[in-house]
């Protein structure tokens, strides 16, 4: 097991401590970055941005926080942790008493590993080998191998040279030039990378991060005629998934028919009892619990741009919105 950071909550340290939400974004760019030379760029120009900002995260263990140093335990998940898995699995079993609390959580977790399980089945039924999130990056990467050129070095030890061509057209969205960072990749292409199938690696990252083989995988493995979906992780597979959701929950017998422990008694102290005032308030919402390009909230009207605040005459229903936007309001 490794500890890891959550990339996320790394660049949110930073916006809360420098109050620079450029910053945030770039911070994220150098944690995603899977390549050693596109990760050292955008350093130099976290340090040119901001320098202690950039002495900050070279004092954070890199292998912590970045893919480029990640060595692949996380499989480039860099922002989802268990804790908020479970609380979404388990929304609307807080404040329950504990009894209440644990039959709930039993039946969240049966119905969702059954409907797993179920789901997982079907798509073996339709033939499928892999996960779509696996065949997806897989398929992606086929279109992007028809373009390599491809040099074999030694046959033996499956060693080959991939050369990209050059790609004008695409550039970089990570161009941050504009606001004096020094961070652009005017294109992409006219590089190669060196793939090694014995030692399972490729010089560009992604093949050891992801654990799926890359476009210079794949068309080393077209050149040297093999399948390239035998380099897939084992975790991909439906049949791995299927073995994980496999395990049965036995139904939970009634009161009167279960069998009583021989556990010593446990009484309550009333003098321990949680007053109302040691309640927790709500956490408050940052930039974290906002998705990016989130649709603005809308009012009881469901109308975007309807601001009850500044229309303090109108009745907060949406019946007295809708008819104020056909020009007759409800005066108060």
């Amino acid at each position: 097991m490794f500890h890891q950071f959550c990339l996320r909550h790394i660049a949110s340290n930073f916006n809360e401590r420098f109050h620079d939400k450029h910053l945030m974004e770039i911070i994220i760019k150098a944690g995603h970055a899977n390549q050693l030379r596109k990760f050292n760029s955008i350093m130099e120009a976290i340090r040119n941005y901001n320098s202690d900002a950039g002495k900050s995260l070279d004092e954070t263990p890199l292998e912590m926080w970045t893919l480029a140093y990640d060595g692949g335990r996380r499989y480039g998940v860099m922002t989802t942790h268990l804790p908020a898995c479970l609380d979404v699995l388990l929304k609307g079993a807080q404040n329950l008493p504990i009894t209440a609390m644990v039959q709930s959580i039993f039946i969240k977790l049966a119905q969702y590993f059954n409907n797993s399980c179920t789901k997982i089945q079907a798509q073996l039924k339709e033939g499928q080998l892999f996960s779509k999130y696996a065949i997806n990056k897989f398929d992606r990467y086929v279109e992007k191998s028809k373009r390599h050129t491809i040099t074999i070095l030694d046959w033996e030890h499956g060693t080959l040279q991939i050369w990209i061509s050059m790609n004008p057209g695409i550039v970089n969205s990570g161009n941050d030039s504009q606001v004096g960072t020094g961070f652009e990749f005017a294109s992409r292409g006219d590089r190669s990378q060196a793939v090694k199938l014995d030692l399972r690696t490729c010089s560009c990252g992604k093949w050891q991060i992801f654990k799926i083989p890359c476009s210079h995988v794949i068309a080393s493995c077209h050149a040297v005629s093999l399948n390239g979906h035998q380099f897939i992780d084992p975790c991909y597979r439906l049949a791995e998934q299927l073995a994980c959701y496999k395990p049965q929950f036995n139904s939970i017998p009634n009161v009167p028919y279960r069998r009583e422990a021989k556990l010593p008694k446990l009484y309550t102290n009333p003098s321990m009892a949680r007053q109302q005032s040691c309640l927790k308030p709500p956490p408050l919402r940052n930039e974290m619990d906002y998705r990016k390009n989130q649709p603005p909230k809308r009012g009881v009207c469901h109308q975007e741009e309807c601001n009850h605040r500044k229309r303090p005459n109108v009745n907060l229903t949406a019946s007295s919105c809708d008819s104020s936007t056909q020009g007759s309001s409800t005066q108060i």
